[in-house]
């Protein structure tokens, strides 16, 4: 009977440390999986370029969009959003409240009206709706989407939309791009019903992208046009515009080229397909000038989206993996992305190339250009800081607040035996 008493606190000893061990291991090893995340999206219905070659100062007079629209939510706390219509430029936005925190002025610049901006927690929601315009913008914590949509006066007008969409949670973050274009007219071309869509989701399993143009009516001096994964070819037909010699003479007549801008994407980032129209017009002998011609370029359907992130996998005992890139998959309907391209932390750098004006037969297609205005020099819209590198802290706190647990059970185990131990000498 002595030896069991005597043999009793060694037990409670024995059991307690293996619990305490237990619970700071069990507690540790199931702290999960931490997702950080910066996602962006961009949609631009419609974008104009003006090249003057030999103009003052700069060949490149106008590089603005039509109506667009910008969101970016990360895990840092950042979500913002900006819708416009038109949209001048972020530095033209910006530039009444530059100009009056340089100079003070006796009557204040105007701010720019035709542009709706959220952030969170500032300012949550916005509304800039104008007659035909449509200018909304909300953040949440986990959330931002904006519209900037022009539309149609009257049936069968031209009519376009913007639309982003970013939800977020522990461990998922999808941003969506999207346009439309109703009613586009140019010469002999018309466009109706082109849609474009830009989709990118991570997950602590790994990455999946997804990017569509459709269009339900292109026709070029009455003959039906369809684009798809192939480009632009003949309706119901795999010939390409190209080949369809009536399409291009017509194209050819009117000094338009209408190209197929191919799609891009990255392991974090896709970009829509979406079309360009070139419109080439002389100018009369002016010595002053001296300019040849003037090219309008109007990119129609401009839709990215990104998701940059890591998975952060905590291990028993308190270790971590570091960044954990799971792997992507990617998918298109429509139309396939193709080619790579690297930039800022949105992915949508720099701003778009005019289509070459070399050959002539209206319909060469072009290297994809970059979503405008984002470019990290120039500063992206809504003024959107750079990604920070962000260290996971949670499994750390969580595998010392286990520690701390098992010290304290360990002392209240300890106090037992030596009670024990004084009562059953």
């Amino acid at each position: 009977m002595l030896l069991a008493r005597r043999a009793a606190p060694r037990a409670l000893f024995a059991l307690g440390l293996a619990a305490a061990t237990t619970v700071a291991l069990g507690v540790a090893g199931h702290a999960g999986t931490t997702l950080t995340f910066d996602a962006s999206a961009d949609a631009s219905a419609q974008h104009l370029l003006v090249h003057v070659p030999g103009a003052p100062l700069t060949d490149d007079l106008v590089d603005a969009g039509g109506n667009r629209a910008v969101a970016r939510v990360n895990s840092l706390g950042t979500s913002q959003t900006r819708a416009a219509a038109p949209h001048p430029g972020d530095l033209a936005i910006s530039a009444p409240g530059l100009v009056g925190g340089l100079a003070p002025l006796p009557v204040p610049l105007p701010a720019y009206p035709l542009v709706a901006d959220s952030s969170f927690p500032s300012t949550p929601a916005s509304d800039s709706s104008q007659g035909p315009l449509i200018l909304t913008a909300a953040s949440t914590a986990d959330t931002s989407k904006g519209a900037a949509d022009v539309q149609p006066a009257t049936a069968g007008a031209a009519g376009a939309t913007s639309h982003v969409d970013i939800v977020t949670s522990a461990d998922k973050a999808t941003a969506t791009a999207s346009t439309t274009v109703h009613g586009f007219s140019a010469g002999p071309l018309v466009i109706d019903g082109l849609r474009s869509t830009a989709t990118v989701t991570r997950t602590v399993s790994g990455v999946t992208r997804k990017a569509e143009l459709t269009a339900a009516e292109i026709t070029v001096a009455g003959t039906g046009l369809t684009v798809d994964s192939r480009g632009i070819t003949l309706a119901g037909t795999a010939i390409p515009l190209t080949a369809v010699a009536p399409v291009v003479d017509a194209l050819k007549a009117a000094g338009i080229r209408l190209s197929y801008v191919a799609a891009t994407e990255t392991k974090d980032s896709i970009s829509a397909p979406n079309l360009a129209v070139q419109l080439t017009m002389p100018v009369p002998p002016n010595p002053a000038l001296a300019v040849p011609s003037v090219t309008y370029t109007v990119l129609l359907g401009q839709a990215s989206a990104t998701v940059h992130g890591s998975a952060f996998e905590d291990q028993v005992g308190g270790g971590s993996t570091g960044g954990v890139d799971p792997g992507t998959t990617s998918g298109s309907a429509g139309s396939t992305a193709g080619g790579t391209s690297t930039g800022d932390p949105t992915g949508l750098t720099g701003t778009p190339s005019l289509p070459s004006t070399s050959g002539g037969d209206g319909v060469n297609p072009v290297p994809p250009p970059s979503v405008p205005g984002t470019s990290t020099s120039g500063g992206s819209s809504p003024q959107l800081a750079q990604q920070a590198s962000v260290t996971p802290v949670a499994w750390s706190a969580t595998f010392y607040l286990a520690l701390a647990g098992a010290a304290v059970l360990v002392v209240v185990v300890l106090t037992l035996v030596r009670y024990l131990g004084v009562r059953y000498p």
